[in-house]
């Protein structure tokens, strides 16, 4: 999800929230994601059967609507979830978790901490359920932590794609385990290894310094 679609939301100042960011997911280009740079995304996504995302938006749309994926994604902004979900019909394919980390502003960030006890829900999502999606995006809060998260409990082979990778030098320290194996613009892909499994002590203690982090 982009900040501009986030920004675009805010401004619906004359419509209840619920309504305007309805109307803004049903009306934008539903094609381009990511700003264009979403080939690499679009590819990996063919024949998923299981798919995770941090961060419910227009990719989550596209994604029900272009694949026979279950999709399972979290966002910190109930308004999101509501309209994601009613635009897709309130699928039994489509399972939407929010997660109340407190009052939010744009882009889901927590304008303060008083949410603070639930950021670990957030971030363990559906891996607390035992799922274990095929890909997972990185695009919502607590980057960094998802990303660990994800990378300490997803099998073998799981892909994780992280948006506005690129551009944010402050998500480069999740190198210390893994290295980017290809790039498209701003994201990068991470394929999880078998050697990540021999580093579970050094990731919970790099996650439980980033759980508060909310980039």
């Amino acid at each position: 999800m982009t900040q501009n679609e986030r920004t675009a939301a805010s401004q619906q100042q004359s419509q209840p929230p619920a309504k305007a960011l309805m109307e803004q997911v049903q009306t934008r280009d539903e094609s381009q994601l990511f700003d264009g740079d979403d080939t690499m995304f679009k590819h990996l996504v063919l024949g998923l059967k299981i798919y995770g995302e941090y961060g419910v938006g227009r990719s989550t749309k596209w994604l029900f609507h272009n694949t026979v994926a279950q999709v399972h994604s979290v966002d910190s902004d109930a308004r999101w979830v509501k309209s994601v979900r009613q635009a897709c019909q309130h699928s039994d394919r489509l399972h939407l978790q929010y997660c109340d980390v407190g009052p939010v502003g744009d882009w889901g960030w927590p304008l303060d901490d008083t949410g603070r006890d639930n950021y670990a829900h957030y971030t363990t999502a559906w891996w607390s359920e035992g799922i274990k999606p095929d890909l997972v995006l990185i695009d919502g809060r607590f980057r960094v932590c998802c990303f660990l998260t994800s990378l300490k409990y997803a099998k073998t082979g799981t892909k994780i794609i992280f948006d506005d990778y690129f551009n944010r030098p402050e998500y480069h320290l999740v190198e210390e385990f893994v290295k980017p194996s290809e790039a498209c613009g701003r994201q990068a892909l991470f394929i999880k290894t078998t050697d990540t499994d021999q580093k579970d002590a050094a990731l919970d203690r790099v996650i439980a310094q980033f759980q508060f982090i909310k980039e």
